[in-house]
Formats: structure tokens, sequence, C-alpha cells
């Protein structure tokens, strides 16, 4: 069951932006991660009232720039 009414009422609806705790599941780390992510500047976020968001593109980038400063020949990418 999602939290989101809209996503319960068309589950075909993917979101543009999500909280930081989803934004983790996504990208597979923890919410300490994200939000250390998010006060280096590395990851960017929104704030609409007192809600947090971060737009799933944002995440995309964020793994891919992440991938990409990985010394050549590294182990960690895979």
């Amino acid at each position: 069951m999602n939290a989101d009414p809209i996503l319960e009422t068309d589950p075909q609806l993917t979101p543009l932006a999500v909280a930081p705790d989803v934004a983790a599941k996504i990208a597979g780390v923890g919410r300490t991660t994200i939000y250390a992510s998010i006060a280096r500047g590395d990851l960017r976020s929104l704030k609409i009232g007192n809600r947090r968001l971060i737009m799933v593109e944002w995440i995309r980038e964020w793994l891919i720039s992440a991938e990409q400063s990985l010394p050549e020949g590294s182990d960690n990418a895979r």
C-alpha cells in the first residue's frame, strides 16, 4: 500500500519527486547518505512547505556522477 493517495488511485502514475527516505530506497543507500549528499550539494533537492523532495531525475544524475567519479579500474563499478 502506497502512502500517496494519488498513486493508490492510479498505479500507472510515476512520481516526479520523492521524499528522502524513498530516494534512499530507489538508490539502494541509507537515508543518512541521502541527507549527507544533499548537505554537500552533490544531490539536488527542493523544499515545498515543510517537505523536502528529490526529483527522480536528480537521483539518476547523482548515481551516474558517483559512478563516473570512481577511480579507473575500481572494483566498486561493475
